[in-house]
């Protein structure tokens, strides 16, 4: 028998009825004004964009196109991410620009900028490259593109200048400058394959917002004043803990070069040579990458005689063309009539570190070993390696973090060269385990 609800129970389920029927419409109401923010946001994204790329369009030059430069003050170089004191790629083209632009005299001055991590790098690099300290200013509260114009400008008056920036941030820095009145030019300093173009792309378009947002209301100022926060005059740099500059190790005398396999393909020597020689530098016949170490090792590969196979195509659109062929390991180049750059086509075997190992391990039937970075497995690894060998450095998560070339081997160390975070017949015993807790070898004399 069905028992009948009382009036009580009645006047509740009634009531939650009701608070259901609020609770919807509450929900839709919020969701649509959701909605109509992201609109608004989007909508007012896309207008800061195009007023950024229109009045930020004035025509950039490419730092390969000397002959178009005239003379300015000053070169401004804005910071960008550095890790562990170690500047990334885009900060170093960024200030080889710069350098360049110093050299030719086209600038006597050389404006560093960011925070103070990025600064204090940026200016240990000019003085490596030997720029002399009362030619660089150093800006450690120039933060951002804005700030770092507007603190110049503050800190120099009415000096022309030349802001060296990629070219993916071009408009936007032009814009700037042209918002507050700075005599400025963009330098485009483009010379290589960087990572994560299409994120910051996306990144670039809502930076637009923040430009245009900044001549608002802080009306060309600075945020911070350098009559509070002046810039430094750095003449000389302590050196920095967590960064070892390989050009200025100690080779033992014991360091030796030998090729175990001297009737085979691959002439050690050659290779070794030309790993020193561009451990610390770039060869401009070669594309240069964000994160170039698979490419670097691969060129040296090729100078020792390995034979390249593959051939692509290269665009006179594109400055880049990468094949994903499983048998292709080539890179070559040429200058595009288009636009006067070089050009280049690349397989993904010659620039891919996983690829590259998988090439050469099952394609092309060389041995590879894995050592654990503990005593034992240094000795015998150091039983085992040869000079030209590859190095393969791996994360404790077993992912591959670093590739060099063996360079040369003592009684008690294994010598190597490295590109992207750059060495130069550095000790691969001195590497931390708790960095790396293992690596591995690619015997090339011992196919």
């Amino acid at each position: 028998m069905k028992q009948k609800k009382s009036k009580k129970q009645y006047t509740e389920q009634k009531n939650i009825g009701k608070e259901r029927s609020v609770h919807k419409p509450l929900i839709l109401y919020f969701l649509i004004v959701c909605m109509v923010i992201v609109a608004i946001a989007l909508i007012v994204s896309a207008i800061c964009y195009g007023v950024v790329v229109i009045q930020g369009e004035a025509e950039h030059i490419h730092i390969n196109r000397m002959e178009d430069l005239s003379k300015k003050d000053v070169a401004i170089v804005p910071g960008t991410a550095v890790y562990e004191g170690s500047l990334t790629a885009k900060a170093k083209d960024r200030l080889l620009a710069a350098i360049q632009l110093y050299e030719e005299g086209l600038v006597h001055q050389i404006v560093v900028s960011g925070d103070v991590k990025e600064a204090t790098a940026m200016t240990r690099y000019l003085m490596q490259k030997e720029v002399p300290a009362d030619a660089i200013l150093t800006d450690e509260h120039g933060i951002d593109t804005y700030e770092t114009i507007a603190r110049v400008k503050e800190k120099l008056g009415e000096k022309s200048y030349y802001f060296c920036t990629q070219e993916l941030y071009a408009k936007r820095s032009q814009y700037l400058m042209e918002q507050m009145h700075v005599d400025g030019t963009v330098i485009c300093v483009d010379l290589m394959y960087y990572n994560d173009a299409g994120k910051n792309r996306i990144r670039e378009y809502f930076a637009a917002t923040k430009a245009v947002a900044e001549i608002v209301f802080y009306s060309g100022k600075s945020k911070k004043s350098i009559t509070d926060l002046d810039f430094i005059v750095v003449e000389k740099l302590e050196e920095n803990p967590h960064l070892v500059y390989a050009d200025e190790l100690e080779v033992p005398e014991d360091y030796r070069i030998v090729d175990v396999n001297p009737g085979d393909e691959y002439d050690v020597t050659a290779a070794v040579e030309y790993a020193r020689t561009y451990a610390l530098e770039v060869n401009p016949e070669y594309p240069e990458f964000e994160e170039n170490c698979t490419n670097f090792v691969s060129q040296c590969l090729s100078a020792g005689g390995i034979e390249q196979f593959g051939e692509g195509e290269i665009s006179d659109s594109r400055r880049w063309n990468i094949s994903g062929g499983k048998t292709d390991w080539y890179s070559i180049s040429e200058v595009s009539d288009e636009d006067g750059l070089q050009h280049y086509s690349t397989s993904s075997n010659f620039i891919n570190t996983d690829a590259f190992i998988q090439y050469f391990t099952k394609e092309r039937g060389y041995a590879y070993t894995v050592y654990n970075n503990d005593y034992e497995g240094r000795m015998q690894c150091l039983s085992e390696v040869a000079s030209g060998d590859i190095l393969i450095l791996y994360n404790p998560d077993e992912t591959v973090a670093h590739v060099g070339v063996i360079s040369g081997i003592s009684e008690n160390n294994v010598f190597f060269c490295a590109n992207t975070t750059d060495y130069l017949d550095y000790g691969m015993f001195k590497i931390s385990e708790k960095k790396y807790a293992q690596f591995g070898i690619l015997h090339m004399s011992d196919k």
